[in-house]
Order: structure tokens, then C-alpha cells, then sequence
């Protein structure tokens, strides 16, 4: 069986109903059927919302992903982050899930830096400054490499978004010549 690992753009894309939200439903009724399994990561509940805020509690992230049919899936931990992710949902991250989850911000973002330190250093402003949308940009950075960081962490065989920056920077690539990532359009044809 299949191991699929949906982003976080899935979710959008079943909230907002946009066109690839109803390969992300047929996937969804697929692993109800137990013909793949279906798993969602925990940064999702970290990520910006439409609002420009964040969550303050991963309940209220659960409570979304059950209204859009998303409840009964596997939630996989990334690596627990001070002031970015829920401490009751992440790993305690060695030297090995470090390297590993910057080598996946790296090859996704290359011209950006992949601690909060550096990267308001450079833009010159406070590092206690979280309101700013420099910050929110990082911080999506780092959650989607966490994303897929937990789904390799995790051993599943695809990561489905609607990312396309996930699609072009790791299918191919060197470090992950084993990354299936497939838009949900793709993940459905790939699945039956």
C-alpha cells in the first residue's frame, strides 16, 4: 500500500475549493477505503493563516482538519521548534535531523537563510521581532521543510502539494534521488 503524505496546501485547496481540491478528496476517500494510506504533518498547524496569524493551539488545528474530512489521518511530527511549532507535536531533533532538515530548506529555499538568527540579521531588524512579515516569510520556509522533512523522517513514499517549488527543487535532485512528490492531480493518477 501507498504511503501518501499530503502538505499543507492540500487543506487549502479542499477549504478554499479550488480546482486541485478534488484530487486531494478522491485521495482522501481512497485511504477511507484502506487502498493508500494518508498522513498530514504537524507544521501545517504552524502556518501562516488567511488572517496573517498564527494558531495558538494545535486543538484548533485538529477541529479545522476534522471539519474538511481530514480527522482520522496520521499525524507526523517535525522537529519541535521554539516560537514556530507546538511542543506537544514535534521530535527532540539530533545533530543527523538537523543537517538533514537544512540540507531540505537549503535546496528548497537556496537564497535564503535557514536560521531566524541569520535571516534578521540580514534584513536588519530585531530577532525578537515576530510580527513582521519578514519573519511570517521565514517561518512558512522553515515549516515547509519541515513538512517534508517529516514525511522522509517517516518513510512515506509521496509527498502530494500544490507547491510547485516542492515539484521543480526536489524531484531530481541529488540528496533526495528517492523523492516521489507529485501534485494531488498526479498523486490520484499515480494511486490507482
Amino acid at each position: 500500500m501507498l504511503k501518501f503524505t499530503l502538505d499543507t496546501n492540500c487543506l487549502i485547496d479542499v477549504e478554499e475549493n479550488r480546482p486541485q481540491g478534488s484530487d486531494v478528496k478522491t485521495l482522501v476517500d481512497a485511504a477511507l477505503k484502506d487502498q493508500i494510506s494518508l498522513a498530514l504533518v504537524a507544521s501545517s498547524a504552524s502556518e501562516k493563516q488567511k488572517s496573517g496569524d498564527f494558531l495558538i493551539s494545535f486543538d484548533t488545528f485538529d477541529k479545522r482538519r476534522a471539519k474538511l474530512g481530514f480527522g482520522e489521518f496520521e499525524i507526523l511530527l517535525s522537529i519541535a521548534r521554539w516560537d514556530a511549532t507546538f511542543w506537544d507535536k514535534g521530535l527532540w531533533a539530533n545533530e543527523n535531523m538537523i543537517k538533514r532538515e537544512k540540507s531540505i530548506f537549503d535546496t528548497l529555499f537556496p537564497n535564503d537563510y535557514y536560521t531566524w538568527a541569520d535571516c534578521s540579521k540580514n534584513a536588519g531588524i530585531s530577532l525578537e521581532d515576530k510580527s513582521s512579515s519578514i519573519y511570517k516569510k521565514w517561518r512558512n520556509k522553515l515549516l515547509d521543510a519541515q513538512a517534508f522533512w517529516a514525511h522522509e523522517h517517516n518513510n512515506r513514499d509521496v509527498f502530494v502539494t500544490s507547491d510547485t517549488n516542492f515539484v521543480s527543487k526536489l524531484l531530481n535532485h541529488q540528496l533526495f534521488p528517492s523523492a516521489l512528490v507529485k501534485t494531488p492531480c498526479d498523486a490520484v493518477n499515480l494511486q490507482k
